[in-house]
């Protein structure tokens, strides 16, 4: 297996080492694709330079921009924004790839397992439970997510975006088609995703492809008022107290 690992960045860049540092051993290639233009037309260069200086550091391979389309859709700009990478690595003669966004982390460990067990099956889309996390990196959700997020899926000639045609709830904007998919048991690996954990939230909010779904749905104000025990109604789970397992390091950011 040759593991073509794809980061997707417009904001959070605060929690994009330490998600690379963690994969980094076990993946053959790290490639950035980062906008500097946002969704929503918002400008910020912040995540840009973060990737080139980790570039510099020998963590990133290669950094590419992407400019979003307009009068395009959130959604079909972060589609073709993740395809078009994806396509980048199939050309450079990789078999395989993972999409991961900033604040995505895995255990060491566990990657290394799921990835063994992924080489060893016959199935070309591999999918994996998430754990998500509000406000601080040691709050997290009473349940774990309710959608898988796609792993490990091969290269094959006639990949293709399915959106929300796939057979199980995953973001659209991820998925591919898939002659068989496995689902890494929990046990095994769980993604710890730090959704809603950033210097800066409000950045995050505004210009989120599914920015629309946020309005009225009170996550800003859950967000401020959030403590152990709290109700995020967006996400429809309470606030648990966890642990900083990847010793994460931000501000309880602003909503601005």
């Amino acid at each position: 297996m040759r593991l073509f690992a794809i980061y997707s960045v417009f904001e959070g860049e605060e929690l994009l080492e330490g998600s690379i540092a963690q994969v980094r051993p076990l993946v053959d290639f790290v490639f950035c694709s980062v906008q500097t233009v946002s969704y929503s037309g918002e400008v910020y260069e912040g995540a840009l330079e973060k990737c080139h200086q980790l570039k510099r550091r020998g963590l990133v391979d290669q950094v590419a921009t992407y400019t979003p389309q307009e009068n395009t859709r959130g959604q079909l700009n972060e589609l073709r924004k993740r395809f078009g990478a994806i396509q980048l690595g199939f050309k450079a003669g990789f078999t395989h790839f993972i999409q991961i966004d900033c604040d995505e982390y895995f255990v060491p460990e566990q990657f290394a397992a799921a990835k063994e067990f992924v080489a060893s099956g016959d199935a070309d889309v591999s999918i994996i439970y998430s754990q998500m996390y509000f406000k601080r990196p040691d709050w997290e959700l009473d349940d774990i997510d309710d959608a898988f997020f796609p792993f490990i899926c091969a290269y094959k000639p006639d990949l293709a975006c399915v959106g929300s045609n796939f057979p199980y709830k995953c973001d659209p904007t991820r998925t591919v088609n898939a002659n068989k998919i496995s689902i890494v048991p929990r046990e095994m690996l769980l993604q710890h995703h730090y959704s809603w954990v950033r210097n800066d939230i409000g950045r995050k909010f505004r210009n989120h492809s599914c920015y629309g779904t946020f309005l009225g749905t009170g996550i800003l104000e859950d967000y401020n008022a959030a403590r152990v025990g709290s109700y995020v109604r967006l996400l429809e789970r309470h606030i648990q107290q966890g642990k900083n397992q990847f010793d994460i390091r931000v501000q309880e950011g602003s909503t601005d």
